[in-house]
C-alpha cells in the first residue's frame, strides 16, 4: 500500500507565483494491486490539493495533472523495483522510502508545489487476493489494465477449427449459409392484425400507417425491440464434429432459449415466444458461440472471421449501428473468459492467484467499457429503455452436473461422446482446476454487480433508462444432468433451453412493467 502525504515546504521560492500546499495532517493512499507488481512501470494518477485560506479548507481541483503524475522518474513508478527492502541497518521488514515533488497548474493559473512522502505499508489481510478485492480502487483500472489488453493464450477452440477449415470449406459453407441460415431478427408475424384492434396500445400508430402518414418500416420501428448479447450458452451450440460445430456457429440463429419460432409441441418455448404473447415485438439475437468479453481494440483472426465469432464489443457495435435502440437489452456473456488456465504454463498453474486476479480485473474493465457505450446511447433515446446484466451461470452447480456425467460415462462409455473434447475447448473445467474456476466466477459476478451499481449512479437524471444486475442465472439450480446436451454434457439440451427461457422470463416482470408491457 502506498501512503501519500502532502508536506509543507517553507523553503519554496516565492517567485513565479509558486504556492506550496500545506496539508500536514491529510494523506491519500493508493493500493497497488498484487497482480500488477511484476508488470513493470505504471503511471499512478494523483490530484494536487489547494488550501483555501479564507475557508480554512482544502479543495480538489477538477483535473488530474496528466503530465505531472506521481513518479519515480519520467512519470512512472517501477512496481517491481520501486519498493525494494532497505539495505540500511533498518529492521529486516523495513522498506524504502522516498520523496517526490509534483508541480502542477491549477485552473486559477497559480503554480503549486506538492511534496509527497512515499512508503510501502503491509496489508492486514490473510492473502493478496483478499487484499486486492478489498482495497483496489476500480477507478484506477485503466492504470493497470491497458486498453488493448485481451486474454492471452491460444486461440479459442472454435477459432482454431475455423482457421483449420477455412482453406478448403469456405465456398461450401458460404453456400450453406445462404440456404439454411435463419434470420437473427424476428418480427411477430401477426403484429398488423393485433395492433389494428382499438384496444391495442399501438392502435394510434396503426391508424397513421393506414392513412399513409408512416410506412410499414416506421410502424415496425415503433414496436418494442428486444436484443440479446451472449455467448454459446445462449445459442443452439454443442460439441460435435469440427465441420458440424462450425456450421452451427455460422448458421444457427434460432432454436435457442432466447429466439425460436417453431411452436410445435415438444420444442423450445423461447423467451421471444413468451414475450410475443404479451405484445407484438421485434427480437434480435446478437449472441455468438465462442464470444468473449474483449477490449474491442484487437483485430479478429482469420479463424474468428470464418467461424463468425462476435465478441462483446462487436455485439455492442451491432446494437449501436442500428437506428432503433432496443427497448430491452439482455446481457449474459463472459463464460469463455473463465478459461483462465489456457494461457498459463505448468509453473503458473501451480500458483494461479495473480493470474486469476488479472483475469478478473481485465474482464471488469472491458465489460464496463462496453456497458458504458450502451448506457451512453440509452441516455440519448426518447423512449424508455431497460438494460439487464445477468451474472454468469451457477458454476459450482454446473460442475456438480459435470461430475454426474463423468460417473455415468464411466459406467457406459457410449454416453456423452464429446465429453472429453470439452476439456480441449475449456481447460479450466478439468477437475484439478474447478475450485479456482468457481472462485473466479463468483468474483466476476461480484464485479458485475459493482459495475452496474456504479453506472446506475449516472442514471439518476435519466428516468427513461433502467439498468440492473440480475443473479437469476447465478443462483439457478444447474445441477440437473437433463439440462445438458447428450453430446457433451456442457451446453444446453432442449430442456436446458426451456429452463433458460423460464429463468429469464420470470426475472423480467418489473422491467416489462417499466416498459409498459403487462401480462394479459
Amino acid at each position: 500500500m502506498t501512503s501519500l502525504t502532502v508536506e509543507d515546504d517553507q523553503n519554496v521560492p516565492r517567485t513565479g507565483q509558486i504556492t506550496p500546499l500545506a496539508m500536514r495532517d491529510q494523506s491519500r493512499k493508493i493500493y497497488i494491486p498484487f497482480f500488477a507488481i511484476d508488470e513493470g512501470k505504471f503511471e499512478i494518477p494523483l490530484k494536487a490539493w489547494r488550501r483555501d485560506s479564507a475557508e480554512k479548507t482544502s479543495a480538489l481541483p477538477d483535473r488530474l495533472y496528466a503530465d505531472r503524475d506521481l513518479t519515480v522518474e519520467d512519470n512512472v513508478i517501477d512496481l517491481a523495483r520501486g519498493f525494494q527492502k532497505s539495505t540500511s541497518a533498518a529492521p529486516g521488514d523495513a522498506l524504502d522510502r522516498f520523496h517526490h515533488t509534483v508541480y502542477g497548474q491549477l485552473p486559477s493559473a497559480v503554480l503549486v508545489k506538492a511534496e509527497f512522502k512515499i512508503t510501502r505499508q503491509p496489508n492486514q489481510f490473510a492473502n493478496q487476493t483478499e487484499a486486492d478485492l478489498a482495497l483496489f480502487d476500480r477507478r484506477l483500472m485503466h492504470v493497470f489494465v491497458r486498453d488493448a489488453e485481451d486474454s492471452d493464450g491460444p486461440l479459442t477452440f472454435l477459432t482454431r477449427i475455423g482457421k483449420r477449415l477455412a482453406g478448403t470449406l469456405v465456398d461450401l459453407l458460404l453456400f450453406v449459409d445462404r440456404i439454411v441460415a435463419k434470420p437473427r431478427s424476428v418480427t411477430t408475424p401477426d403484429y398488423l392484425e393485433r395492433i389494428s384492434q382499438p384496444s391495442s396500445r399501438f392502435y394510434a400508430d396503426y391508424t397513421e400507417y393506414k392513412e399513409g402518414r408512416i410506412t410499414e418500416y416506421d410502424l415496425i420501428r415503433r414496436l418494442p425491440h428486444v436484443a440479446m448479447i451472449g455467448d454459446s450458452l445462449t445459442k443452439n451450440m454443442y460439441i460435435s464434429s469440427n465441420l458440424s460445430l462450425v456450421r452451427r456457429a455460422r448458421t444457427e440463429q434460432q432454436k435457442n432459449w432466447f429466439l425460436d419460432t417453431d411452436n410445435s409441441p415438444g420444442g423450445i418455448y423461447s423467451l421471444y415466444e413468451r414475450l410475443a404473447e404479451l405484445t407484438p415485438m421485434v427480437a434480435v439475437d446478437h449472441a455468438s458461440a465462442g464470444a468473449r468479453v474483449d477490449s474491442g481494440r484487437t483485430k479478429d483472426t482469420p479463424g474468428q472471421i470464418f467461424a463468425k465469432i462476435r465478441n462483446l464489443s462487436q455485439q455492442v457495435d451491432q446494437i449501436l449501428e442500428e437506428e432503433r435502440f432496443p427497448d430491452l437489452t439482455l446481457i449474459w456473456i463472459g463464460h469463455n473468459n473463465l478459461n483462465w488456465v489456457a494461457p498459463l504454463d505448468a509453473d503458473e498453474r501451480k500458483a494461479p492467484e495473480k493470474h486469476l486476479l488479472r483475469a478478473l480485473w481485465r474482464f471488469t474493465k472491458h465489460y464496463r467499457d462496453q456497458l458504458e457505450r450502451l448506457v451512453d446511447r440509452a441516455k440519448k433515446e426518447k423512449h424508455k429503455t431497460a438494460i439487464v446484466v445477468y451474472g454468469l451461470g451457477n458454476i459450482e452447480a454446473f460442475f456438480r452436473a459435470k461430475e454426474t456425467a463423468e460417473v455415468l460415462k464411466a459406467k457406459d462409455p457410449e454416453l456423452f461422446p464429446y465429453l472429453e473434447k470439452t476439456f480441449e475447448m475449456f481447460e479450466s473445467a478439468r477437475p484439478e482446476h474447478r475450485n479456482n474456476t468457481i472462485r473466479l466466477g463468483l468474483m466476476v459476478n461480484e464485479a458485475l454487480r459493482d459495475v452496474v451499481n456504479d453506472l446506475k449512479q449516472q442514471l439518476k437524471d435519466y428516468p427513461n433508462v433502467r439498468m440492473r444486475y440480475s443473479d437469476a442465472f447465478a443462483s439457478a439450480d444447474f445441477n440437473r444432468i437433463e439440462l445438458y446436451h447428450p453430446n457433451d454434457a456442457w451446453h444446453a439440451s432442449l430442456e436446458g433451453h426451456n429452463f433458460g427461457a423460464e429463468i429469464v422470463f420470470r426475472s423480467l416482470s418489473e422491467d416489462l412493467a417499466f416498459l409498459g408491457i403487462h401480462p394479459k
